[in-house]
This record gives C-alpha cells, structure tokens and sequence, in this order.
C-alpha cells in the first residue's frame, strides 16, 4: 500500500471529525469541573503533611488542563503512523497561521507538555524525600522558591536543548497537502502554501534519530526515578511505621497509590493512540481515521481520570467533595457518620 493510498483513504469525513469535536469539548467540561473540585480540595481541605505536595498537585493539573485545552481547539488529526501531526478544526478553517505562529504554537505545546510530564515525575523523588525526611526534603522541596526554580530551570533545559532545535527540520510535505486538498479542499484550506506542523524532511531520518533516542531517554530516565522512588516510599513507610501516626501513614499510602494509578493509567492511554493507529495500518484498515482518532480522544481523558483518580483514592480529598455534594443536594443534609 503506498502513502498516498494510506492518506487518502485516512482522512476522515467531516461529520466524524464534528462528532469527536462534541466529544473532545464534553471531556474539556468535565476536565474543568474536576480541575475546579481538585484546586478547591488542594488549597482547602489539605492536611498539613501535604503542605507542599499539594502545590505539586495543582501545577502538574494546571499543565494537563492547558494541554487539553489547546488539543481541543484544535483537533489533532493524524495522518502518518509514526506520529505526525497536522493541525486541523472547522473554528479555524479560514485562519491562515504563518510558519512563525506554526512554530510559536508547537513550542507552547510541547512546553506544556513536558511542563506535565516531568511536573508528575517530580511527585515521585518528592513522596520519596518526605516519607524519608532526609536532607533533599529538609533543604531543597521545603523550600518552596527554591523548588520552582529548579524546576523552572529543567524544564527550559530540556525544552531549549532537545525540542527546540528539532523545529530547523521543518518543512513542506507537499504529498501530504496535495492529497488533503484533494479530499477536502475547503475544510484543509489553509494548510495551502504552508508548512505542515510536525512534518519531517524524506531526508531528516537523523532528526527522526535524535528525537526519537531523546525522548527514550527521558522516559526510560523518569521510569528508572518514578520505580526506585515508589519502592522507597513503601519501604521507608514499612520501616517506620512505630515513628508515624497511622493517620500521616495511611495519607503517604494513598499519595502513592494514587500516584502509581495515575501514571500507569497515562501509559496505557499513551499507547493506546500509536498502538492502534499502527495496527490499522497494518492491516490496511479503510477506517483507520476513525480507529486513529477515537483513539486520540481516549488518550485526552488522562487529565480528567487522573483528577478523578486522586479525588477519589486520596482519603481527606474523598470526604471533602463527599461533603460538598451532600450538604448542597436539594432533599439530604450531611449527617455525623455518613462521610467515611
């Protein structure tokens, strides 16, 4: 099967691509009420053992729900299976962005989602240092400013060093944008006399190379962090537990099982995108566009699960919004007892 065949036939109708815009703006609203729920519980009903892993919290939320949002108003598509992305939605059809913009935008994005990625192994080492109260807690996550600008200078470090370099491959992919035409001339528009965002050179395999080694790195880098520091949490609990109240013991424990849920939940909806978008290449799927991108928009309910994960799981968090929905529901009032 050639690539023009694959392109032609995976772009999708514009009756499904509304349909997953309805759905990708429901999940945003249910992403802001639970990001509401969550910064309401952080800043108010935190015990004081959480006094900085709830600021933790509220950023890594903070960058997933920027993520979302910037997914949502523009609704990726994609068109290659090794993961390409074209910028397309109805909302902007007529809006012709320079390459500048182009540029600027992917910046935005990728930052942001580096931003939430390296936010949330943050939480691991933290968990870790508090559990164990050692030296790293007492003199570098205590200290609030100190920790921002760590982690400021990280994130631009990495942002600087390994994405933004990548953008000088850039260029026109002129067999990508002559087949969309073709298929949807007014929808695709302003992809014309453009370049196409995330499209590689034919020639850029080195490119290719280099992002795709970076970024094993990184993730095979926060794994390594996010395994060791889980398995000291539970350690360091396990052997101090004639040290901890077993109120401060059982809030540690579901921190960290929240945390683990989470990111082993964001693993299986980041596969799942590529997973499926390579196997309905593979088998040569005449509804590749469909299996894609319906695999995309479950891949964009990480934020919300990962909200609703540690609303739920986190005990103090639980009884809070627990609360709130019983003390404001029209024909109940909270009793003594009802909220465990």
């Amino acid at each position: 099967m050639s690539n023009a065949t694959f392109y032609e036939f995976s772009i999708p109708s514009d009756d499904v691509v509304l349909a997953l815009s309805i759905i990708a703006v429901v999940n945003l609203l249910a992403l802001l009420l639970s990001y509401g729920l969550l910064v309401w519980v952080c800043l108010r009903k935190s015990p004081s053992e959480m006094s900085g892993y709830k600021w933790l919290i509220i950023i890594n939320a903070t960058c997933s729900l920027v993520c979302e949002i910037v997914l949502t108003i523009t609704l990726p598509e994609v068109l290659e299976p090794n993961g390409l992305v074209a910028i397309a939605n109805p909302l902007f059809s007529n809006i012709i962005l320079s390459d500048t913009c182009m540029y600027l935008y992917v910046d935005i994005l990728e930052a942001v989602l580096w931003a939430a990625i390296l936010m949330n192994a943050l939480m691991f080492p933290y968990r870790y240092c508090q559990t164990a109260n050692n030296w790293i807690y007492r003199n570098v996550f205590y200290h609030k400013k100190l920790c921002i600008l760590l982690t400021v200078t990280l994130l631009f470090t990495v942002w600087g060093s390994v994405i933004f370099p990548l953008h000088g491959f850039y260029t026109k992919r002129d067999h990508i944008i002559e087949a969309v035409l073709k298929a949807h001339p007014g929808y695709y528009g302003f992809f014309k006399e453009h370049s196409v965002t995330g499209a590689l050179r034919e020639d850029a395999s080195t490119s290719t190379m280099i992002f795709i080694y970076a970024n094993s790195f990184w993730c095979v880098l926060i794994s390594t962090v996010a395994i060791s520091s889980t398995y000291g949490c539970y350690k360091n609990l396990r052997d101090n537990r004639a040290f901890l109240s077993q109120r401060t013991r059982a809030l540690y424990l579901t921190l960290i099982n929240a945390l683990v849920i989470e990111t082993f939940v964001g693993l299986c909806l980041a596969v799942l995108p590529l997973g499926s978008l390579s196997l309905s290449y593979q088998l040569e799927s005449k509804h590749g566009a469909i299996i894609s991108l319906l695999a995309q928009r479950t891949g964009s309910l990480y934020p919300l699960l990962s909200n609703v994960i540690l609303l739920w799981i986190v005990k103090p968090y639980r009884k809070a919004v627990v609360s709130f929905i019983i003390n404001r529901w029209p024909s109940k009032k909270l009793t003594p007892g009802l909220v465990t």
